[in-house]
């Protein structure tokens, strides 16, 4: 009997091959591993009693990937020969084989990959011998409130005991299961938290967690622990009642979001040199052929925006934004009439106007969005989506969203209509979430626009805006028929 297991993968596709090849070795059973595009595919060759002992015992024990999308089991007729050339990754990732045999053993195990550790305290690699003299040097001076520097696979890191201190870049929980004494539940990206790449994730904090830290954050990024050595370490703290490390870092790290139970790279190391790379490898991924009619809907948070059509090898532009130097500049283009001038006054009344407000705007939404946030809430954009990420309901208030025959959005509509909710005692979740989700309106309006124009094929999305959780999800729930592809692969922007 033979079975055929296929695995659709989008990332780190070796590194899984290494796995159910390390397994159906160890099984002893006949097999071979394909790799096809975007799939990794096993046959194996055995009894029946044989295929159900490997599905309990070796096939479970492969790690869950972040970017696997779907598995599949077959029986087939015949077997396919291998195809790829299976290489040890040599990383310090712990599995579900290193925390059961750390577990049953009580000491430290190397992992499938032969990794015991890459963790470096003061220049000396965490091994067998020195294991527990560094275990309890670094849990004595966290539980004595004393940070410890490490390093490992190039990157150095600062674990502090004093997790809400702003300048961390993420946080660490020293057990998954101690979560909810903090976050709010979230088992989509609690999977994707504890899957074997560990990727930084974004987690809302609770209710009772703000009551008691009305100050601190509602939302604050995560990473679960990925070395062995880090993981013994929070075993101990997790006991002894520290449940979050502060940690800050001096190089970025895989970070990911989902919406609508699609994933995003936020970030990853990539060797695109820029966007226009991107932009090109993205097409490839779908293939998208050169004489394709496609729509690239670039928005960023650095950058200017792009919403360009490509059609007949020639492009044409879609939107443009003015951009404007102060408060006072974006006071005149509010006050065009006498209705204007009297909302500009109440407004003020109300909530005073700072006409002092210097700008360094983009081309780009989030700079129109950081405009807003600063006049309407006196805060920055961070605020803002802050808040619109908060909101629970999946509707919002409508926000004017309008282009002038020049094809320029109208920055100081879309601010007045912000200002009448504001006067009208709108909470701020409910006007933060409403210019989102009238956004996201907006972009699924203009490619209905463009589709009866050009009649394009796809609308390629992409772009550091889309990280934005509230953003991505509200635009995703109203693209039905713009065609829209996010990538499975590649980060959202080449920063």
């Amino acid at each position: 009997m033979i079975l055929k297991f296929s695995f659709e993968i989008y990332l780190n596709a070796n590194d899984l091959a290494f796995f159910i090849d390390f397994y159906a070795k160890k099984s002893n059973l006949t097999y071979s591993i394909l790799k096809e595009e975007n799939f990794i595919f096993l046959f194996v060759d055995a009894t029946e009693e044989e295929l159900v002992d490997f599905s309990e015992n070796y096939i479970s024990l492969v790690p869950n990937f972040s970017l696997l999308k779907s598995t599949k089991v077959e029986v087939v007729s015949s077997m396919k020969k291998s195809n790829i050339d299976i290489k040890n990754p040599k990383l310090s990732n712990i599995t579900p084989f290193s925390i059961k045999e750390f577990f049953s053993h009580k000491k430290p195990i190397k992992n499938e990959c032969g990794i015991l550790s890459k963790v470096l305290i003061d220049d000396v690699l965490v091994g067998e011998n020195n294991f527990n003299k560094f275990l309890d040097e670094c849990f004595l001076k966290i539980i004595h409130n004393q940070s410890i520097k490490i390093s490992a696979d190039g990157t150095n890191f600062i674990l502090d005991p004093n997790f809400l201190d702003t300048k961390n870049d993420f946080l660490l929980p020293t057990s998954l299961k101690t979560l909810n004494k903090i976050f709010v539940n979230d088992e989509n990206l609690l999977v994707l938290l504890a899957s074997y790449e560990k990727p930084i994730i974004t987690l809302k904090t609770n209710s009772i967690f703000r009551k008691n830290n009305p100050n601190a954050k509602l939302f604050f990024k995560l990473k679960a622990i990925k070395d062995l050595f880090i993981y013994a370490l929070g075993q101990k703290l997790s006991e002894a009642n520290i449940y979050f490390l502060g940690v800050k870092s001096d190089q970025k790290m895989l970070e990911m979001g989902i919406a609508k139970n699609r994933v995003a790279i936020i970030y990853n190391k990539t060797n695109l040199k820029n966007n226009d790379e991107l932009f090109d490898a993205i097409k490839n991924e779908f293939h998208i052929k050169k004489d394709d009619t496609i729509v690239k809907v670039f928005l960023s948070k650095n950058k200017d925006d792009e919403i360009v059509v490509f059609k007949d090898d020639k492009s044409f532009k879609q939107i443009d934004f003015k951009t404007y130097k102060n408060s006072s500049d974006i006071k005149k283009a509010i006050v065009l009439d006498d209705t204007s001038n009297k909302l500009f006054t109440n407004f003020s009344k109300e909530f005073g106007f700072d006409e002092n407000l210097e700008f360094n705007m983009k081309k780009n939404f989030y700079s129109l969005l950081d405009v807003v946030s600063k006049i309407l809430f006196k805060k920055d954009v961070s605020y803002l989506f802050s808040m619109a990420n908060d909101f629970i309901m999946t509707k919002g208030l409508k926000i004017d969203c309008f282009i002038n025959d020049r094809l320029e959005f109208d920055l100081a509509r879309f601010l007045r209509t912000g200002m009448s909710y504001k006067l009208a005692g709108v909470d701020d979740r409910v006007l933060s979430f409403g210019y989102i989700s009238s956004i996201a309106h907006f972009l699924s309006d203009y490619l209905d626009a463009l589709k009866q124009e050009f009649d394009y094929l796809d609308a390629i999305f992409f772009g550091q805006l889309f990280e934005e959780r509230a953003l991505m999800e509200a635009f995703l729930r109203v693209s039905v028929n713009q065609n829209a592809k996010f990538s499975n692969k590649f980060l959202l922007e080449v920063l």
